[in-house]
């Protein structure tokens, strides 16, 4: 086997049919080099003397974006899906075209998630001998290799490229295999170029230049309008499409309609509309209105989006509309049908996403249901035929029915077959089971057709028939099947009626032979218009497909795929809509602009991004401000409908590659965040719909990983995309995670204006944003205003004030060892301590250096021991130095020593606090100590003195009581909400209330805390406390209460050992006593 990388190819311009050629023509020199169209890739001008000049100035650009797209594949070869060849065979020698059959395919999915890798025409793979790790084992001596497009693919009848797959593709060089495979021989995909093919093809082709020119015209500006066609008035419009649809808008939203459709309605000369506004001032509901509003008035309009998700959450907007207007008619014909066969959804079913909202106007299913129904064997005329010749003829299928039976059964007999024959059925029995057999294929049929079939083209009459004949049929078996008292006489009586029964009544009219006749009468008249109607041959998929294309007259699809129609046979577009139209390249929108005969085109998007030199704006923020949602998914103010989520401890990280970053605290908030919503949702009826948004595809793929568990679910939708994924798309709860967070307050583009709108726009009802407030305010962008905006309007929170985020951030950060960003007082772990926490700089630097990781979480653990109130009654190791003796501590950690002492802190008052100064070996011990003793030799006697006072009051805690460690653990009785102030409040108290309030256990438990602090404060004092009531019951109870608080609260800081309860008999009462 011989390859060798090709050489640099012609840097010129190439005829429109060459783009692979050329791109198959660079070497690996060429694809690395930076400079390869330097001198070609000039800047765009901003206007232009021909239509020639202005698609010329795209090439080179689009040239040099398609050699950087394939060098950043090179530079990740290594992760790139490959397989290995096990069959190699040329087909065309001088055209360079071989096919290929491989195993199966490694590496399908991305780091970042997202959909397998499938083999698709246009993809540009690698052919080696050896599967690459860098780009540099090409140049490797002996290693040999070539480039390749795949051309075409084999028909995969599992639909699984996992699968052993073939394909065709067109090398760059002739390879040389011999006789079979000697050699290995890889497939490494690279990228696919079909997109930039369309568009080098688009630039080069000359087709329909109205609206280009037209917009690259400047004489128009000041174009009067045609005066052959006067705009309607709002009155006008809300009288001929109903006042219902119109009331949705504002006046700035029916004035953008109503000077759209006046332009279109001219067929005098093109035009070109801008409407654009700031997200959230409904863009999308208004194009939809309108794009309604034209599929009413039968025109042909083609819609373009530059994404998938734009182009879905358009389509099930109109398709919403539609299906909400037919309902109203069904009601009328009591029969739920809704003809969509004027509009049509195409492109890949897999990145489309399509689901139920617009599975019924995606071009694949639409094909697969008419094929069923047009296939000779069983389609719709099969069916009407059968249901003639049943309605017609059923007796005498009845008796040939019979006679098969019996001679069945005689056959049986006389082979001595022991099997008891089955009994004949009735007349009634057999009707009804034929009937049911014929019924629903044709029902289904003639369903489809009024589904698929667009009302122009079946014709008024012919839709109308098919709508009476499912009716009638849905009556006829109700007949049929539920009237319990009728025998197979008068079955048989009714089939033998011939012609048309005059009907003397309305009770005649729903009689079983009135019906019948119905039936017979309309399925006649079907038979013979249908035929008429030159319905298509199924000769193959595609004659299916192109009919389709043709009856269609709301055609929706990304700018992309677009190039399709250019080789579609059908009627020309009046109208080319595009919307989100400043995300599309603009060299990319030549490809809808030069579809055949198309005169006019409307531009929609954001005025941020579009210019200002428009003919009509909607815009109105102040109701978008002024919107109050009321849907509550979660309690609590931070889960309302707008709120910034201030996430501390997040570490911002980059991926194995460095080209993306992610942030696991931030990952692990919004799962808690999706299983609180989950939580909440479980049981509903109601549809929820949650979009996970980040502008990183590291932070994207984490989610994606994670959220696996919540994909099965019907009405709990998860989606997990990126901010320029989420393009055009709504969903009902947004939950961004920003990902940035580092001192400096670098967002890299997460800074970019457009994104941030993207983002910011796309909930119905819920916004929560995840961010770190530190990084995003000092960004100097509009994240800082973002922030600000939320603290004025009240919606700024902090992750640890929801219990649940903050129990999820402190297990992440020690999950990921991430310990040191919890070493602070403020930080999530110390923040509500009972004793505020100070570590020193020399403790945290000693802290990231502990080995092994585990004595990190130790040090951790008695840290917060210690801030809770714990202390051990022997000190590990006794103090050499002089001064400091008695507040300097050391709790042994291991093989390491935390030392600690107290300090004194000013805030509102004088307070003691835990100082931590250093984490240690023994050896070092005493260094640090007679450095310590150096700095308390400094401090004034009232210093020392106070920092040894203890103190034991009832509101140094914030719980009623503590268990191991100092721990908040759950009572073994009920306490009210007034009991629980009670308990925590610290001076006398006079409780007064009547018998069974809870007066006893309020008590007990005051006694009991008051014994547990003592206990932790003082090492050498005995606290006596003495309990006296008048019942000697009550007396028994209040010693069980102690008890089970003992149980309760049972560790190393209380035990029987030191703790004791005894009873004391008083004259006249009774009395317990708990002494220390």
């Amino acid at each position: 086997m011989t390859m060798e990388g090709s050489s640099s190819g012609a840097k010129r311009s190439c005829p429109k049919d060459q783009f692979t050629d050329l791109v198959l023509s660079w070497s690996l020199k060429d694809i690395f080099d930076d400079n390869l169209y330097k001198y070609q890739v000039e800047k765009i001008p901003e206007s232009f003397q021909s239509v020639d000049q202005y698609l010329g100035s795209y090439v080179f650009p689009l040239l040099e974006e398609t050699r950087a797209e394939l060098a950043s594949a090179m530079e990740t070869v290594y992760k790139a899906p490959f397989s290995e060849v096990i069959s190699f065979c040329e087909l065309k020698h001088n055209e360079l075209l071989s096919e290929i059959k491989v195993d199966y395919w490694r590496n399908r999915r991305s780091d970042h998630g997202g959909e397998a890798y499938r083999t698709l025409p246009g993809d540009i793979v690698l052919l080696s001998d050896s599967k690459p790790e860098t780009p540099d084992d090409l140049q490797r001596v002996g290693w040999t290799y070539t480039f390749a497009s795949v051309v075409k693919i084999a028909d995969d009848e599992n639909g699984d490229s996992s699968t052993s797959s073939s394909f065709k593709v067109k090398t760059a060089k002739q390879i040389d295999v011999g006789d079979g495979l000697r050699k290995s021989l890889y497939v490494v995909f690279l990228s696919n170029m079909t997109t930039n093919k369309r568009i080098w093809n688009a630039l080069h082709m000359r087709r329909n230049l109205k609206i280009i020119e037209k917009v690259l015209c400047n004489n128009d500006l000041g174009e009067e309008n045609c005066e052959f066609y006067a705009p309607k008035c709002n009155n006008q419009m809300e009288e001929k499409f109903g006042p219902d649809l119109f009331s949705k808008l504002n006046e700035s939203q029916k004035e953008a309609i109503q000077a759209s459709l006046f332009k279109v309605e001219c067929n005098h000369k093109s035009s070109v509309e801008l409407m654009w506004g700031p997200p959230g001032t409904g863009k999308t509901t208004t194009v939809s209105i309108l794009l309604f509003t034209l599929l009413k008035m039968k025109g042909k309009t083609l819609v373009c989006a530059p994404t998938n998700v734009a182009i879905t959450e358009l389509a099930s907007r109109v398709m919403a509309l539609v299906k909400s207007s037919s309902s109203a008619e069904s009601e009328k014909n009591f029969l739920s049908c809704c003809p969509l066969g004027e509009m049509l959804v195409f492109g890949n079913k897999d990145r489309l996403k399509v689901g139920p909202d617009i599975e019924e106007i995606f071009l694949d299913y639409r094909v697969d249901r008419l094929i069923e129904c047009l296939v000779p064997s069983t389609g719709w005329k099969h069916c009407v035929i059968s249901m003639i010749d049943f309605l017609e003829d059923c007796i005498s299928q009845y008796n040939i029915y019979v006679d098969n039976e019996r001679i069945r059964t005689k056959e049986s007999l006389e082979d001595e077959i022991t099997q008891k024959p089955e009994l004949i059925k009735s007349f009634l029995e057999f009707a009804r089971d034929r009937f049911a057999h014929i019924a629903t294929p044709l029902r289904e049929s003639m369903l489809t057709f009024l589904t698929h079939l667009p009302k122009r083209f079946l014709l008024e009459q012919n839709f109308q028939s098919m709508m009476q004949l499912v009716s009638h049929l849905d009556s006829f078996e109700v007949l049929l099947f539920e009237d319990c008292s009728m025998t197979p006489q008068e079955l048989e009586s009714i089939f033998l009626q011939k012609g048309m029964i005059g009907s003397k009544s309305v009770l005649d009219k729903l009689s079983l032979p009135y019906i019948r006749n119905q039936c017979l009468s309309v399925l006649r008249s079907l038979q013979y218009s249908l035929d008429n109607l030159r319905l298509p041959l199924v000769t193959s998929r595609f004659s299916i497909m192109d009919f389709c294309f043709q009856k269609a007259s709301l055609v929706f699809c990304t700018t992309s795929s677009a190039y399709k129609l250019h080789s579609v046979d059908m009627e020309p577009f009046n109208l080319l809509v595009i919307d989100e139209a400043a995300q599309v390249k603009e060299c990319e929108t030549a490809i809808a602009l030069q579809i055949s005969d198309v005169r006019h085109a409307i531009l929609v998007g954001d005025e941020c991004q579009l210019p200002a030199t428009v003919s009509s704006k909607i815009l109105d923020a102040p109701s978008v401000q002024s919107q109050s949602y009321e849907k509550c998914y979660l309690k609590g103010r931070m889960f309302g409908p707008y709120s910034f989520i201030n996430i501390r401890g997040g570490k911002e990280q980059l991926d194995e590659v460095g080209h993306s970053r992610r942030n696991m605290v931030e990952v692990a908030v919004v799962m808690k965040l999706v299983h609180k919503l989950f939580k909440a949702w479980n049981g509903s009826k109601e549809k929820l719909s949650i979009g996970l948004i980040s502008p990183y595809a590291a932070q994207v793929g984490a989610i994606r990983d994670k959220i696996k568990q919540y994909e099965n679910h019907e009405r709990f939708v998860v989606k997990v995309k990126s901010i320029d994924g989420f393009q055009g798309g709504e969903e009902d709860i947004i939950i961004i995670s920003t990902v940035r967070s580092n001192r400096g307050g670098s967002i890299g583009f997460l800074s970019s204006p457009q994104r941030t709108n993207v983002a910011l726009t796309r909930a119905r009802h819920c916004l929560w944003i995840l961010g770190n407030e530190g990084t995003l305010s000092k960004s100097d962008c509009l994240w800082e205003a973002l922030i600000c905006d939320a603290k004025d309007r009240q919606c700024f929170f902090t992750a640890d004030e929801d219990d649940d985020i903050s129990k999820t951030i402190v297990g992440v950060k020690k999950e990921l060892e991430q310990l040191e960003d919890l070493l602070s007082g403020e930080s999530l772990l110390f923040k509500n301590a009972r004793w505020k926490v100070s570590f020193s700089d020399n403790f945290q630097k000693s802290f990231q250096k502990l080995k092994p990781s585990h004595v990190k979480k130790l040090a951790i653990n008695l840290l917060l021991k210690l801030a809770s109130g714990w202390r051990p009654k022997k000190i590990n190791v006794e103090c050499t130095c002089k001064i400091s003796s008695y507040i300097v501590k050391q709790f042994k950690v291991e093989g390491y020593y935390v030392v600690c002492s107290i300090d004194i802190m000013k805030d509102s008052v004088y307070e003691q606090i835990l100082k931590v100064w250093d984490i240690l070996p023994f050896v070092e011990i005493p260094k640090l100590l007679k450095s310590l003793d150096s700095i308390y030799a400094m401090c004034t006697d009232e210093f020392i003195s106070h920092s040894k006072e203890k103190c034991f009051e009832g509101g140094a805690v914030d719980h009623l009581l503590s268990g191991i460690e100092g721990r908040e653990v759950d009572l073994p009785f009920e306490v009210t909400d007034e009991g629980h102030k009670i308990i925590l409040f610290a001076r006398s108290s006079f409780i007064l209330s009547r018998s069974g309030t809870g007066k006893t256990t309020i008590l007990t438990i005051k006694l009991y805390q008051k014994l547990q602090q003592y206990s932790i404060a003082s090492q050498d004092s005995i606290l006596h406390q003495l309990f006296v009531t008048v019942s000697p019951k009550l007396c028994y109870a209040v010693k069980k209460h102690v008890s089970q608080l003992k149980a309760c609260s049972y560790s190393s800081v209380i035990t029987p050992n030191f703790s004791t309860l005894f009873a004391v008999q008083v004259p006249g009462c009774c009395s317990v006593g708990l002494a220390r």
